[in-house]
């Protein structure tokens, strides 16, 4: 179970996600050990914190970094947009899986509780389905843009139920497939980062003209980091063995609506240009939240344009950091 009294190791803790997840952990009172692997420019300050810089490619240090810790998040992984995912197919492959398959031997050697895994949307396979649900992913190939990136989270998606499954009885697997988030703290570097951070730092700059990859009509299943980070705490807190689950919108917005949302609140009018030459991705990846629904009743709190609204204000009082990753 994930209580106050659990001792929570966030394996990433200064990324996106893992950020966002210890600030709120540590305001709801949990226990946090945060690992930094990079941003250096982030801390997090708190009674109830302690940091840790242990090398999660080398096994011994994840044995080290798992003692005496209950629940694991495991937010840490090399993630970018779609200039690398289309041309550097390895980007995702390695460090990620290596990272994985340690703290999982850590982690029953260290007799952890329970083990939370992100994993992505990028899973799920090129078929003909209005929405994707949890026992989808294997019906198919991923997308070809997500080729290398969705057959490594799906064997760490499998690595994950293994150890739970077969390895051991006693430690029980949580396998999250976000959509696309957004949010402060994003990753809002001009090549490495998604659309919609692409996007809201574009016109935040006041970029003009703007330039959008592709055509604008893509669509997205966006979901601000908030309501996220509050249903993959809520989920955590349930009891399972294994567990795959959803967290998402459940909605989609094209690129277009996307721009439309961020310029009408900055209240600017940009000439847009499109550029179909530049890497884009699949046209639409809609996800099923029945199940997530049902476990904890989820339901997002806040619109893209409150999302959008809120990661600007964020901008705004954090200039001197928020691009710096």
């Amino acid at each position: 179970m994930l209580d106050k009294k659990s001792r929570i190791f966030v394996a990433g803790a200064y990324g996106f996600i893992g950020y966002n997840l210890t600030n709120k952990l540590l305001k709801e009172g949990y226990k946090v050990y945060g690992n930094r692997f990079s941003n250096k420019h982030l801390k997090h300050i708190h009674k109830n914190y302690k940091e840790t810089s242990f090398n999660l490619e080398d096994k011994a240090s994840c044995i080290k970094a798992l003692k005496n810790i209950d629940v694991v998040f495991m937010c840490a992984a090399a993630t970018s947009g779609a200039y690398d995912i289309l041309n550097n197919p390895l980007y995702h492959v390695t460090s990620n899986i290596r990272m994985l398959l340690n703290l999982l031997e850590a982690s029953i050697k260290q007799k952890i509780k329970k083990f939370v895994f992100i994993s992505t949307g990028c899973v799920y396979p090129n078929i003909k389905k209005n929405k994707y649900s949890e026992n989808d992913m294997l019906k198919g190939n991923p997308f070809d843009v997500y080729y290398s990136a969705g057959w490594t989270k799906r064997y760490s998606e499998i690595l994950c139920q293994i150890f739970s499954t077969r390895v051991s009885k006693n430690f029980s697997c949580l396998i999250v497939r976000p959509s696309n988030i957004f949010g402060p703290y994003d990753k809002f570097d001009k090549l490495k980062s998604h659309v919609t951070a692409s996007i809201i730092r574009k016109v935040y700059e006041d970029h003009n003209p703007l330039v959008i990859w592709g055509n604008g009509e893509q669509k997205r299943d966006l979901i601000f980091i908030d309501d996220f980070i509050n249903g993959l705490i809520e989920v955590s807190k349930k009891k399972f063995d294994f567990l795959e689950v959803n967290i998402a919108s459940g909605k989609l917005h094209s690129i277009n609506e996307i721009l439309k949302f961020a310029t009408d609140l900055k209240k600017t009018t940009p000439k847009i240009v499109y550029d179909v030459h530049k890497p884009k991705t699949v046209d639409k990846i809609k996800f099923d939240i029945s199940k997530i629904q049902k476990i904890i009743g989820f339901k997002c709190q806040f619109s893209v344009q409150e999302g959008i609204k809120k990661t600007f204000n964020w901008i705004e009082q954090n200039k001197k950091e928020a691009f710096k990753r």
